[in-house]
């Protein structure tokens, strides 16, 4: 083969991989914000949500996991139901305290993801949240009165896998298994599928 039809034949495979490319579906990258209570109800206020509030549960230990009406399932080390009184049943585990505890989406399609937090304040935690898709975000040892009391999320152009709750560490301890950090419980657990906001007044949260 000659030069010439070398640079034809490379110009055709160009070409070639040119219309291919222009004809694949264009794929829309997909973005976790992380929103405060407010912006939450806003994004979420035209669709039905499922809530887990946990008062059809009896108190004392469960066996996890823990699968809950909402169509989520919740994984730690040793759960608990906490009810102190009708009305304020909530979820929380016992020791290790610092091992993760995991909320598992089951159900497709769902994008928006809340839950009532009752923390240590000068304690710290890591969250992950993982998408069908692979996108993550991930908060490092944030204190926890920095959560206001409230985790929510929306996720666009994908659909929510899990959201995972460490407790890393802080000063309410020591904690039974010398991780020194006190217990936390979660209210409220809240899912839904919802068109995806575009406000800016949440916080924005670092895919990897």
């Amino acid at each position: 083969m000659n030069k010439m039809s070398v640079v034809n034949s490379l110009g055709r495979s160009a070409t070639r991989l040119a219309c291919l490319l222009a004809a694949l579906p264009v794929l829309a990258h997909a973005a976790i914000v992380e929103m405060d209570a407010r912006d939450f109800r806003t994004a979420t206020s035209s669709t039905v949500l499922a809530v887990e509030d946990f008062e059809g549960l009896a108190a004392g230990p469960v066996e996890s996991p823990v699968p809950l009406v909402n169509g989520l399932i919740y994984s730690s080390a040793a759960p608990w139901v906490f009810a102190p009184a009708p009305g304020y049943t909530s979820l929380t585990g016992d020791t290790p305290l610092s091992a993760p505890r995991t909320f598992i989406v089951t159900e497709p399609g769902i994008n928006a993801f809340s839950v009532d937090l009752f923390v240590q304040k000068d304690d710290e935690y890591d969250v992950t949240v993982t998408t069908a898709k692979g996108s993550t975000l991930r908060i490092a040892a944030r204190r926890g009165d920095k959560f206001e009391s409230f985790f929510g999320i929306v996720v666009s152009n994908d659909t929510i896998q899990s959201v995972t709750f460490t407790a890393v560490g802080g000063s309410a301890g020591p904690g039974t298994d010398g991780a020194g950090v006190g217990n936390y419980t979660f209210d409220n657990v809240t899912v839904g599928t919802v068109v995806p906001t575009t406000s800016t007044s949440g916080k924005k949260g670092k895919n990897r």
